[in-house]
């Protein structure tokens, strides 16, 4: 199924960034230009702080990139960093889960969307559970400067923890499962959509990519001899 709005109001894509391998320092970035008007790279190196291990790039959102900084689980640093004004907001470290010993951080998903708004929002899916299937989720809020916790305790099976993908006002999360768990941003409510049927000749489903571009959302799953993609 193809969803699209607003088409003609939607800003042009500068280009691409891709991650070149990085063991030790910060990883560095190559930018291909998908226009004429944009031809160099706004940056190599996420430099904005000073951070011993390097910046990692976890997920880009209408300009905005979504970063952190050290990797281990529970002492992470996140940030929003805007590559045109060089400027960049330190995110709050998240507050203990109500009512639980545990909740460390598993998936950070940046909501914006600028032709609405300015304003972006911030959600974090906390792992609070000893079989890995128990969430929370709080927000973050560039309006107010803080987070807080929404809903109650969730369920989600097969939940790959990766910063979901924006895209018509939800967030989308993959999972093992035959379907995404999207989160409406606003509603601040859960709900599941179905993915396209497994390929012919398969008895598992393997997803390869699961993204948004030009108000569309593409699935590259695998087949028997190439990629199929479904937007």
């Amino acid at each position: 199924m193809v969803h699209s709005y607003n088409l003609r109001n939607t800003p042009p894509i500068s280009g691409v960034f891709l991650h070149r391998t990085s063991i030790l320092g910060n990883p560095e970035f190559e930018f291909i230009s998908l226009n004429s008007t944009t031809k160099s790279a706004p940056f190599k190196s996420l430099i904005f702080v000073n951070d011993p291990v390097g910046i990692k790039i976890l997920q880009s959102c209408n300009g905005l990139l979504c970063c952190s900084g050290s990797f281990r689980t529970n002492s992470k640093t996140y940030y929003i960093y805007n590559p045109n004004t060089k400027q960049y907001t330190l995110l709050p470290k998240a507050c203990s889960v109500p009512g639980s010993n545990r909740g460390f951080i598993c998936s950070v998903s940046l909501a914006f969307n600028p032709l609405k708004s300015p304003d972006y929002k911030v959600v974090c899916m906390h792992n609070i559970g000893s079989d890995d299937e128990d969430h929370q989720i709080s927000i973050y809020s560039s309006n107010t400067s803080s987070r807080r916790f929404v809903g109650g305790t969730f369920t989600a099976s097969g939940l790959i923890y990766l910063s979901g993908i924006y895209w018509n006002g939800a967030l989308h999360f993959r999972t093992s499962e035959d379907c995404c768990l999207c989160f409406d941003v606003e509603k601040e409510l859960f709900r599941t959509m179905p993915l396209p049927p497994i390929p012919v000749g398969r008895e598992e489903r393997r997803v390869d990519y699961l993204g948004a571009s030009r108000d569309h959302l593409y699935l590259i799953q695998r087949g028997l001899r190439q990629p199929a993609l479904h937007s």
